[in-house]
Parts: structure tokens; C-alpha cells; sequence
């Protein structure tokens, strides 16, 4: 497995309940670390390659072009972990019926550092997601497939750090850019709204 950026040992507790960012929606913290990726130590890998945006559409409930409108941080899964929810109102939903705005999940804040790009706020986004699988009020927020495989934004802002120029809903980008492309991975670093069903 490729190792990704070091994060705190604290998300190896949360690995049992990170879900389906990679293969479908699993059920038991077994699959959910084999989907979204498993932690040793400090470091962080996915278990899961993809090929093509097809094997990454196909292990995605949704796909969405939108905009991030807000965002906090929350320790709700446990006590040591940061979560990033980012609130993204969805301006075209390219596969599945997501509501108009959705909740995603990533691991990681701005205080405690992420194994992949956060997103931004006032940023857009084509978003590989996958449901979360919680339980309660937090069954509705999805994951990034993949933990980042599934993350393109604005190729614009890419090169400046992953959001740092907000596009608008009435000048989404033509194209976007892979944010934490990872060499496990064959997908393209570009892709649009036309080819991303693959």
C-alpha cells in the first residue's frame, strides 16, 4: 500500500467507523477501512486502487459539480479526530439524486493536518461521493470516493493550493483538476462534466 501523509495515531480508532469512500456502501469497519483506507502508525493508505474514472464512478452513490458555501470542523465520531464538513450546494448532479446541497465528510482540518487536499470555501468542485454510512443525522453526508481519488477542483486555483480562487456558480470551470492525484491511482488529472461517468 501507498503511504500518504501522517496523521494523528487517534484515526486509527476512527477507521472503524469511516465508510464506503471507495467500494460501494460497506457495513462493517472491516470494509469501511478496506474502502476508505486504512491507517498504521501515523501514516494513512488506501486499500483500494482505481484504473478509470468508470471503476471510480461505478464505487460512487453520487457525482456532483458544486460549490462549497460553508464549512466547520467537528469531533463527532471521537474525541481527537477533526472532521471538515463542508456544506456544497450542488449546481449539476452528473450520477445519483443528491439533495440541492449536501454535506461531505473529510478527515482532517487546517489545525490538524489531512491525508488529502480540504476543500474551500467558495470553491467548485466535481466530486466523486460516497454516503457515509453513519447512523443518525449524519447518514446524509457523504465521503470523498476514494478519500481523494474522488476530489477535482478548479485547475485554476490548483496551482495556488486546492481553492484558493472562488468560482461562481455562473463561471463554473470547463474542466477540473485531480487535487491529490497519488501514483496508486491511473486516473486522468483532468477531467470535465462530459467525461466524468467515464
Amino acid at each position: 500500500m501507498h503511504a500518504r501523509t501522517a496523521i494523528p495515531c487517534a484515526v486509527l480508532a476512527v477507521s472503524a467507523v469511516l465508510t464506503a469512500a471507495g467500494c460501494g456502501t460497506p457495513s462493517t469497519g472491516a470494509d469501511a477501512r478496506a474502502a476508505h483506507g486504512t491507517t498504521t502508525g501515523s501514516d494513512w493508505s488506501r486499500a483500494r486502487s482505481y484504473a478509470s474514472t468508470k471503476e471510480l464512478a461505478q464505487d460512487s452513490s453520487a457525482i456532483i459539480v458544486g460549490r462549497v458555501s460553508a464549512q466547520r470542523v467537528v469531533r463527532d465520531v471521537d474525541d481527537s479526530t477533526d472532521f471538515t464538513l463542508s456544506t456544497v450546494i450542488v449546481d449539476r448532479a452528473l450520477q445519483g439524486k443528491p439533495a440541492s446541497t449536501v454535506v461531505v465528510r473529510q478527515v482532517g482540518s487546517k489545525a490538524q493536518q489531512a491525508p488529502a487536499a480540504l476543500m474551500r470555501t467558495g470553491s467548485t468542485y466535481l466530486l466523486y461521493l460516497t454516503d457515509s454510512g453513519l447512523k443518525g443525522d449524519l447518514a446524509s453526508q457523504y465521503y470523498v470516493t476514494g478519500g481523494d481519488a474522488g476530489l477535482y477542483g478548479d485547475p485554476s486555483a490548483a496551482g495556488a493550493g486546492p481553492g484558493s480562487r472562488a468560482a461562481t456558480a455562473e463561471t463554473p470551470p470547463s474542466s477540473f483538476q485531480q487535487l491529490s492525484p497519488d501514483p496508486i491511482d491511473k486516473l486522468p488529472a483532468q477531467v470535465s462534466a462530459s467525461t466524468a461517468v467515464g
